[in-house]
């Protein structure tokens, strides 16, 4: 399967018809403004999560915010009963990826000092607490921004393959903790993953 227009190679003298110009130009065009593989998603709330142990990030379902969006609804795996939330993206084709994630966890006891806090990613991994931190390919801290808030965000580039699947988890010691959940609407919004293809793998 590919989603790359196919390119086509000018004749001399050639008469192009409107179909032709459409699929050599236009076509083109929206292939590059418009990414065929491209989600985003926000933070879906976990509570009262245990200190010092990982827990499986949760994502509200694409169209959920006005932050979200999927140009190919089918990379978003669907977790949790009745289809609630998302746990994670999945890749539709063969290709280079930019994967950005980031977080807001937020302490239940506040501790002046800062504490251990970070985020990782896994590719294809089980949907469970404990399997992202496992197999992990990216680990990353997040800042403390107060007693209570740790946040922050990266971005990487990773070679997927079709049905990949990528899923996230926090992590913090020293306290129980939530994810994506506050009062403030940075809680949710800091808190997202989004997977947008970006080219063939080079052969």
């Amino acid at each position: 399967m590919t989603i790359t227009p196919t390119p086509e190679t000018w004749a001399h003298r050639e008469l192009v018809t409107a179909a032709t110009m459409n699929r050599r130009v236009r076509d083109v065009h929206a292939f590059l403004a418009k990414s065929p593989a491209a989600i985003r998603v926000e933070g879906f709330s976990r509570t009262n999560l245990p200190a010092g142990t990982p827990a499986l990030c949760y994502y509200t379902p694409v169209g959920a915010s006005a932050h979200s969006y999927a140009s190919n609804p089918s990379m978003a795996i669907v977790g949790g009963p009745s289809g609630t939330f998302l746990d994670g993206v999945k890749a539709p084709v063969d290709g280079r990826y930019k994967l950005s994630i980031g977080g807001a966890v937020t302490a239940v006891t506040a501790q002046a000092a800062a504490r251990v806090c970070y985020l990782q990613a896994a590719v294809n991994a089980a949907a469970t607490d404990t399997a992202v931190g496992v197999g992990a390919f990216l680990t990353f801290p997040l800042t403390n921004l107060s007693t209570t808030v740790h946040q922050g965000a990266m971005s990487t580039e990773v070679v997927l393959r079709t049905a990949d699947t990528v899923r996230v988890a926090c992590r913090m010691d020293g306290s129980a903790y939530n994810w994506a959940s506050g009062s403030d609407a940075g809680f949710t919004q800091g808190s997202f993953i989004e997977l947008r293809w970006i080219g063939e793998v080079p052969t």
